[in-house]
């Protein structure tokens, strides 16, 4: 079999609604890691941990949009579309409560070394841009575009 044979189609992709509990617990356990490592090293290894769960929170936010637009009728797919909807301003600021560490971490040459420039120029315009004073207007415009 080819490669391509063997991959999943989007039917088989597993989708799991992330545990905002578990997200502010490792947001948490991340942090007070970050400001306790001591070397490039360390903080390289937990960026890799951070963007693991960046990703599976990611994948499973496109995956419950893509579920919503084939069917909006369909009560369960845009009850998932609601979820993030309702909790993605609260992850982002939890993500950018990481992003300030990275972005202040004295191993910035290191990470940028490992991970490219434009990763932290991303983090810095992704912290320049979000303002917990938004939150409640996110929630409301997700609103509307869904109506």
């Amino acid at each position: 079999m080819t490669e391509l044979q063997d991959a999943m189609t989007f039917d088989e992709l597993p989708y799991a609604r992330p545990n905002l509990d578990d997200i502010h617990r490792n947001t948490a356990e991340l942090c007070e890691a970050f400001a306790k490592a001591t070397t490039a090293e360390e903080h390289i290894a937990l960026i890799r941990t951070w963007n693991g769960h960046r990703f599976d929170y990611g994948t499973n936010q496109s995956l419950a949009e893509v579920h919503y637009t084939q069917n909006v009728s369909d009560p369960s797919g845009k009850e998932e579309k609601n979820w993030f909807d309702e909790n993605n301003p609260t992850v982002v600021e939890m993500e950018l409560d990481v992003a300030k560490l990275i972005l202040g971490s004295r191993f910035r040459d290191a990470i940028a070394a490992e991970f490219g420039e434009l990763f932290l120029k991303r983090l810095d315009a992704s912290v320049r841009t979000f303002s917990a004073d938004i939150k409640e207007l996110l929630i409301r415009e997700s609103e509307l575009c869904n109506e």
